[in-house]
């Protein structure tokens, strides 16, 4: 994984410093890292893929490509951002891309089944502690011991 970074600052033509600046350490731990002296976090890797676009699995593994994929529209950047999945992704595209008409459809058609759950949900609270008792009598202290 270490020559692998300093393969990839050598592509990008930056100086440790530079690089190290821009994923939030200094040069020293550039050269550590590089040198095998120190190994690279999780956390190090993610800041490298995020202010890089690097393939996560190129650094790791050195399968793949270097660099990840330029977004090709608006929809893969917010998708990007946002981390979602493609079911995420395609549904947010198909939801935006339907008529003003068809969202507000969607939007009761979600609300409804929310406000029915929720009011299923709500039902099933007993409305005094009388009726939480009888649906739930205390339990006496020999019930207890016995457990």
């Amino acid at each position: 994984m270490n020559n692998r970074i300093a393969l990839l600052r050598k592509t990008l033509s930056l100086t440790m410093e530079e690089f190290g600046k821009r994923v939030g350490v200094t040069r020293s731990a550039i050269s550590n890292i590089e040198n095998g002296k120190r190994n690279l976090t999780d956390q190090m890797i993610l800041s490298i893929c995020r202010e890089f676009n690097v393939n996560e699995n190129w650094i790791k593994t050195g399968q793949g490509e270097m660099f990840t994929p330029e977004p090709e529209n608006e929809f893969d950047v917010f998708a990007k951002n946002f981390n979602l999945n493609d079911f995420e992704r395609n549904f947010l595209e198909k939801y935006l891309k339907l008529s003003k008409q068809e969202r507000e459809a969607v939007t009761i058609f979600i609300e409804s089944l929310t406000n029915n759950t929720m009011g299923a949900f709500l039902g099933m609270i007993p409305k005094t502690p009388e009726e939480l008792e009888s649906q739930y009598p205390p339990v006496s202290d020999s019930t207890h011991k016995a457990i």
